[in-house]
């Protein structure tokens, strides 16, 4: 933009390094893309300002699974877990640089 001003933006894809098994609603991960955008704003020549702004979209992923708590108890109880999840992000990112 000028020498004082410079503006970035970019995307990432990254997919989940959660599988099927261990998935709960604790833990609903799915694929994510990143959207990103930033700019930098040179006050002088030793300080600068950086912003920047993230959208993560999450994709949905369904959740179909069986648990057995206190399994050999008279406690014994089997539940069954049948959702669909997914989630979204934002993030805001400031940072001032002096130079010495």
């Amino acid at each position: 933009m000028t020498s004082k001003l410079t503006l970035r933006a970019g995307t990432l894809y990254d997919t989940t390094p959660t599988r099927d098994s261990p998935r709960t609603t604790r833990v609903p991960d799915g694929d994510r893309t990143r959207a990103t955008v930033g700019a930098t704003y040179r006050v002088s020549r030793n300080i600068e300002v950086d912003l920047s702004y993230a959208h993560i979209f999450v994709k949905s992923e369904p959740l179909n699974r069986v648990d057995t708590f206190y399994a050999g108890t008279p406690a014994q109880i089997v539940t069954t877990t049948n959702s669909t999840n997914s989630g979204n992000a934002d993030e805001i990112a400031t940072s001032v640089m002096f130079r010495l």
